[in-house]
């Protein structure tokens, strides 16, 4: 009985704890040309290191805004048609982040222009 009490009070003082962390920091792709990031939940005022990987690495250093967040451009990156894009982020506090494999540029060329409807000439 002792040790089902204890057990239960020591749940209840560690699970708020564990949720008042915050959510996991996150990194994503918001425009392709130029090559454009996105962190969330860093730490405000964190200095985070973005390594970058297309058909080769860039890395650039920013700091994160107050709320955590960061944007960041790669300007001169070449992305061939249809490249993979991964990337990572990492936080002087050890924060992390990483932006699952993308691709850009996989459009079929069969689809452009846009098609239109079909016109009659009745």
């Amino acid at each position: 009985m002792r040790a089902a009490l204890l057990l239960g009070i020591l749940v209840a003082v560690l699970v708020p704890a564990a949720g008042a962390a915050g959510p996991a920091p996150s990194l994503r792709l918001m425009d392709a040309k130029p090559l454009t990031l996105r962190g969330d939940n860093f730490r405000g005022g964190e200095r985070v290191f973005v390594v970058m990987r297309t058909n080769r690495p860039y890395a650039r250093t920013v700091n994160a805004r107050s709320d955590g967040s960061f944007t960041i451009e790669f300007p001169n990156t070449t992305l061939l048609r249809c490249a993979r894009i991964t990337a990572s982020a990492r936080g002087a506090s050890g924060t992390h982040a990483a932006l699952p494999t993308r691709r850009v540029f996989c459009t079929s060329e069969r689809v452009h222009p846009p098609l239109l409807p079909a016109v009659s000439n009745r």
